[in-house]
C-alpha cells in the first residue's frame, strides 16, 4: 500500500509547492506591464532591489526562467535581507528545476531574513520531504501552523509526510484536523484532506 501512496505524491507536490504571487495566473498583458514597468523603476534607479523582485515575478510567471532567476539574483546581490526574492528563487528550484537542496538553502535564508514566513517553512518543509528529510519537514509544518492554526498548506503537507512514513493514524488525524479548523469557504484543500482520507480507507 505505502508504495502505491508514494505514487501518487509528485502530483500532490506539485499542487502543493506554490510561489506566494507567481502561482496566481496572470495574462499575458499584465505580465508584459510588470516587467515594463519594473523596467522603467530600474531605468532610473539602478539599484532598486524591489523592482528587479517585481520584474522577476513577471518572468516568472511567463515561465522564462533564466530571466526569473537573473532578476531575484539581482534583487538579492542589492538586499541581501530580500525574504520573498529568496522565497521565490527557492520556488524556481524547487518546483521547476527540482534541486530541492538548493531550495532548502533559499527558503532558509528567507526565514533568516524573515522569522515569521509561514510560506518559507511550508515550502522548506515540502523540499524537506522530498529528500526524505521527513522529521525536518515535520518540524517545518509544525512551526507554520504554530504561527498560524489555519495553515491549510501546512496540515495537508503534514499529513502526506506521515503518509509517506507509515505513519497512517497520525496521517489520518492530521487531515481530520484540517477539515475541522479551516474555513468552509476553503474548498479545494477540504477535498484534498478528504481524497487523502478515502484512500487511507476513511470515509
Amino acid at each position: 500500500m505505502l508504495k502505491k501512496l508514494i505514487g501518487l505524491f509528485t502530483l500532490f507536490f506539485w499542487l502543493t509547492l506554490t510561489s506566494p504571487i507567481s502561482f496566481a495566473l496572470e495574462t499575458n498583458a499584465q505580465n508584459e506591464k510588470i516587467i515594463s514597468d519594473a523596467t522603467a523603476l530600474i531605468e532610473k534607479n539602478p539599484k532598486d532591489a524591489i523592482a528587479y523582485y517585481k520584474r522577476g515575478i513577471g518572468y516568472l510567471n511567463k515561465n522564462d526562467l533564466e530571466a526569473a532567476m537573473e532578476n531575484f539574483n539581482k534583487a538579492i546581490e542589492l538586499n541581501p535581507k530580500h525574504a520573498a526574492a529568496f522565497l521565490e528563487r527557492g520556488y524556481i528550484y524547487a518546483v521547476k528545476l527540482n534541486q530541492h537542496e538548493q531550495a532548502i538553502s533559499d527558503f532558509s535564508e528567507a526565514i533568516k531574513a524573515d522569522p515569521k514566513y509561514e510560506l518559507a517553512f511550508v515550502n522548506r518543509g515540502i523540499s524537506y520531504r522530498k529528500t526524505n528529510q521527513f522529521q525536518l519537514a515535520l518540524d517545518d509544518f509544525n512551526k507554520a501552523i504554530k504561527m498560524n492554526r489555519y495553515a491549510a498548506k501546512a496540515y495537508y503537507n503534514k499529513g502526506l509526510t506521515y503518509e509517506e512514513t507509515g505513519s497512517y493514524e497520525d496521517a489520518i488525524a492530521t487531515y481530520k484536523t484540517l477539515i475541522q479548523v479551516i474555513s468552509p469557504q476553503a474548498v479545494d484543500w477540504i477535498r484534498l484532506a478528504k481524497d487523502r482520507l478515502r484512500v487511507l480507507g476513511v470515509n
